[in-house]
Parts: structure tokens; C-alpha cells; sequence
């Protein structure tokens, strides 16, 4: 089933249970569509592409399993069909999600103070939440709103509602998950569940009321990474078995995704006799930089969550830096090559202090025009359409000028909150404003002073890269939206 992106609902006055009123922020239109996936049919298609592509598959269960080391091959001990079976090979994977039957042994995992959990059952024959629902937007929509993954926001916790069925016998995916250390309780229950919703979004709780509960599942305290993904001894880890994720921007699938190309590349490599030493290292740091300092933000992001502006301005740094950035980075193979990920690498800093001086800019905007907010406030503010990079699978030539692009709309996001303030902190904030012109211009010029880099770039997606980098580049006819009770802004602001 399509899946048009992530729609955000912040409530105006989250004090209030009786108040329906919500400012909802999503593109106007993706070009990139997403589908949800039925796990069953999915896997079972990728096993047929895999031996289609000449892989053997063993229906069983491994009993036994030793890591080689120094070139060793690696043994497995397993049951197939009934029998006992011995399996040796060069490189092995660790894709067994959060029984990590090869990390465990191989590399420590690390459990950050700050944990998640997280509650969630499935809805069916349910009567959708937009009827009852007042929702501010600043412009018309070009899509069908009820086909994203929804997310309400509350004090340490968000809800996610994922449409999996549409129709009579509709079927949907609803999710609690929350910092312990700020929501102060678990949700353990239906009951729990609804207790809480009630009380801030009442407009959920109705439509879980109006359907029929088919499973309720829970994950406390889920929280890990591991401190190695990859070895030249050849064993790698991927997923759950590498991290596990908070999904509020459903970015697990792209983190293994990144990590499928680094492995691919890395055997390659190997196979082919041009592996270097601290290639593999370099894959594995830029891996992890990415996985942990994305996971650090949305950490970071459940302080504030029930504020309506800050938590809206910080989803939309995290799209200028995904869209702008690491997207056309990792189209272009920078993220699975290892030339690529060293001059990364060495580029940008693990703390992002000028990201963080913009999440103080949002606080002090979000003092400026509330509580009590509304639609007119969060209008003045920055626009997410004028912030995104629709077409992130550019050419080599242009990647660079996509990333500097994402300094150039963070200058613009930082303007604009300047503004809301009356523009009192300028002289604070020009020497970031400086910074943010300055870089694009740097970075402009890498293609001409690392030439040997760019030439050793390798597109994770080597056909798509060939055939969507070409000149039909048209953005597809918009499909005709189902508005409900959406309320458009009265003065649309046009994009810049």
C-alpha cells in the first residue's frame, strides 16, 4: 500500500482534552513514494531474487556457531531437513535482529542511560481519526493524507498510526513509545494506553474505541548498539543485530539499508583483491557516526516534544540534513565507499554545535508567539517545503552542490526564527550565519580539490543510479488528496 512520507500533529493546547485544534506538517508532495510491506511476502521475494542470483537456500536452524579469525573460514553446526550439517564460509552475516547470535560473541553492546519502550497493537474495522479532528496546515496537500504514517506528540512520548488496510475490513498499526526517564510510568495495557490518550489526544482514543483490538505487543527498555559492525575477519552485523532504533522517522529500513551496500562493497573488495588496510574500519565508523548521532538527536528531541513549535523545527532540521545530505551522499556511494566515508569523515564534527544553537533559536521563536499557539504563529516560522530536497538522486557532479544546499536552508531556517524574535539575537548569531554561507562555497569546490575521491565513488544502487540520474526528471501527477476537516492556512506563505 503507497505510502506518501511522515505527517506530524501537534497539538495547540495539549492542556486541554476537549481541544481538537492541531498544526499538521507534511510536504506537499514526495517524488520518492514509499509502500508498506507485508514482512511475509517481502522475505519470500527476496529469497527468490537471491537464488535467482545464484545463492542456495537451507530451510533450518543453526545449533552451533565458531568465528573464524586471520582468513579462517567460519564453521556453522545446523539442523536442515532433519539433519545435522556442517557450513563453512569466508563471510558471515549476523541478521538474527535482537538475538545477535553472532554480535554477542564477537563485539560489547552498549545501553544508553536514556532508554525507550514502547506499546502497540493492531486496529481493524475502525472509523478514521479525521472526522474528529480540527487540523491546520499551511498549504493544500497534492496526496491522499490518510496514506502516511501519522505521529502524535506528547510530554516524553509519540504515537505512531500506520495504515496497513483500506476499506470495509480497514486495518491500521498503533504505537506508544516513550523515554521512561521523562513519561514516569510504562503503558502495559489497553487500559494504559487509553488512560493517557484520553487525556492529550482524545481524537485517538475515540477511533481505537470505535474498532476492534486484533494483538497487543510491548518492548521495555529496548534500547543498544554495538561497538563493531564489521571485521576483516570477515563477519559483519546488520540491523536489529547492530542497534536497535527509536522509528520515529522510520529510518531503521535506511540504516540497513546503508549497511547492505557497505557489506556488498566490502566482499567485493576482498573477492577482488583491492581491499586496503582501514577500508573496513572506515565503513564501520562512518556506519556508526550516522546510526549514533541520528538516534542521539531523536533522543534528544523527547525533551521537548510537547512543544508544539520546538518539536516541529526540530523535525525540520533533521529533514534539511537527510534530504539535503545524507541522501544524496549515500546515492552517490559515499556512504559505502571507503574513500568517500574518510573524507566524510574528516568534513563534518560528531557534535553538531550550529544544529544545536538552531534548536535554542526555536525555543526562544516558540516563547515568542506562545502558549497559546496557533496556525498564524507557526506560519511566520520557516516552511518545510521550502527546506526539503525532493530530488536527492542527483548526479556525482551535483552532489556537492545538494549538500551545500543543506548549509544554505539551514541559514534560512535560522533567518527565519531570528525574525520571530524581532531579529534581537543577530549580532549572536552572525557568525553562524557566516559559517552557513562560507561552507556551501567549500564545499563546492571538493569535486576540484579531491578528484580522486569523487572517481572512486561507487553508487550503492548502480541501475537505478544510471537511469534516474538521466534527463526525465519530472515530477510525477499528484493524486487527488481526501481532505476531511483539514483547515488550509488563511495566508499561504509561497515556497522560496
Amino acid at each position: 500500500m503507497l505510502k506518501h512520507g511522515l505527517t506530524f500533529y501537534h497539538k495547540l493546547d495539549l492542556s486541554n482534552p476537549a481541544d481538537r485544534a492541531y498544526t499538521v506538517h507534511a510536504p506537499e508532495i514526495l517524488f520518492h513514494k514509499a509502500r508498506q510491506l507485508r514482512r511475509q511476502e517481502f522475505d519470500l521475494a527476496c529469497r527468490e531474487r537471491a537464488e535467482a542470483l545464484g545463492a542456495r537456500m537451507l530451510h533450518g536452524l543453526a545449533d552451533q556457531i565458531e568465528i573464524g579469525a586471520g582468513g579462517a573460514p567460519h564453521r556453522v553446526r545446523a539442523t536442515v531437513d532433519g539433519e545435522s550439517i556442517e557450513i563453512r564460509a569466508r563471510w558471515i552475516v549476523d541478521a538474527t535482529g535482537r538475538k545477535r547470535m553472532i554480535g554477542k560473541k564477537v563485539t560489547k553492546y552498549i545501553r544508553p542511560e536514556k532508554q525507550r519502550s514502547t506499546f502497540w497493537f493492531r486496529l481493524k474495522n475502525f472509523e478514521p481519526f479525521f472526522e474528529h479532528l480540527e487540523a491546520h496546515r499551511r498549504r493544500p496537500w497534492q496526496f491522499d493524507p490518510w496514506l502516511t504514517t501519522h505521529h502524535f506528540l506528547g510530554r516524553g512520548y509519540w504515537i505512531w498510526c500506520i495504515p496497513l488496510e483500506l476499506g470495509k475490513n480497514n486495518l491500521c498499526s498503533v504505537g506508544f513509545t516513550y523515554r521512561p526517564d521523562l513519561f514516569g510510568r510504562r503503558i502495559r495495557s489497553m487500559a494504559d494506553f487509553l488512560a493517557q490518550v484520553d487525556r492529550d489526544h482524545p481524537v485517538l482514543s475515540e477511533m481505537v474505541r470505535s474498532g476492534t483490538v486484533v494483538d497487543t505487543q510491548m518492548y521495555f527498555d529496548y534500547f543498544y548498539y554495538s561497538e563493531q559492525l564489521y571485521s576483516e575477519d570477515g563477519w559483519f552485523l546488520v540491523g536489529d543485530t547492530a542497534r536497535a532504533v527509536d522509528p520515529l522517522y522510520s529510518n531503521g529500513i535506511s540504516m540497513t539499508t546503508f549497511q547492505v551496500g557497505q557489506i556488498a562493497e566490502i566482499i567485493e573488495r576482498q573477492r577482488d583483491g583491492t581491499l586496503k588496510p582501514g577500508d573496513i574500519a572506515s565503513l564501520d565508523d562512518i556506519g556508526r557516526w550516522i546510526m549514533e548521532r541520528a538516534q542521539r538527536e531523536v533522543t534528544q528531541q523527547y525533551e521537548i516534544m510537547h512543544d508544539p513549535f520546538q518539536a516541529c523545527m526540530r523535525r525540520y532540521l533533521n529533514v534539511t540534513g537527510w534530504f539535503n545530505g545524507v541522501l544524496p551522499l549515500w546515492w552517490n556511494g559515499f556512504l559505502t565507499t571507503p574513500e568517500g566515508a574518510r573524507l566524510l569523515l574528516r568534513l563534518f564534527r560528531d557534535r553538531d554545535a550550529d544544529a544545536e544553537s538552531l534548536w535554542a533559536l526555536a525555543a526562544e521563536a516558540a516563547a515568542a508567539i506562545g502558549p497559546p499557539y496557533d496556525q498564524q504563529g507557526f506560519d511566520l516560522g520557516p516552511d518545510l517545503d521550502a527546506v526539503l530536497n525532493l530530488r536527492f538522486d542527483c548526479a556525482r557532479k551535483d552532489v556537492m552542490k545538494a549538500v551545500a544546499r543543506m548549509f544554505a536552508r539551514r541559514r534560512y531556517i535560522r533567518r527565519r526564527l531570528l525574525a520571530m524574535n524581532g531579529n534581537k539575537h543577530l549580532g549572536r548569531e552572525f557568525p553562524r550565519l557566516a559559517g552557513e554561507i562560507i561552507r556551501p562555497l567549500l564545499l563546492r569546490l571538493l569535486p576540484m580539490l579531491r578528484p580522486a575521491v569523487f572517481a572512486a565513488l561507487r553508487p550503492p544502487l548502480r541501475d537505478q543510479y544510471l537511469r534516474w540520474t538521466g534527463p526525465e526528471r519530472d515530477v510525477p501527477e499528484p493524486e487527488i488528496p481526501y481532505g476531511g476537516r483539514l483547515v488550509q492556512s488563511a495566508a499561504p506563505e509561497p515556497v522560496a
